[in-house]
């Protein structure tokens, strides 16, 4: 892969999820500090990579009923940043 050793510190607690026909990799990498979207519309890829803005630390995507977007995020404290409907921040 183009960049392979970009997340080689490891990355915070991403997630996966699937959603109207489309696969979400969320993660927080460690050595950039930025948070990537991944989508696919197969597990087996091909993937596309988007950086996101904002470091959303252990992250997980929510899919509402009501069409809206979020991001669960953060350590000690818990966050909930509503996105953007093309998921982004």
């Amino acid at each position: 892969l183009p960049g392979h050793t970009i997340y080689g510190q490891g990355m915070w607690a991403g997630s996966l999820r699937y959603s109207k026909g489309v696969f979400h990799v969320l993660f927080a990498a460690n050595n950039t500090h930025q948070a990537y979207h991944f989508t696919s519309t197969s597990i087996e890829g091909p993937w596309t990579r988007r950086p996101m803005e904002g470091f959303y630390y252990d992250c997980s995507m929510l899919f509402d009923d009501d069409g809206r977007i979020y991001v669960a995020h953060g350590n000690t404290a818990i966050h909930l940043t509503e996105l953007k409907s093309d998921c982004s921040g």
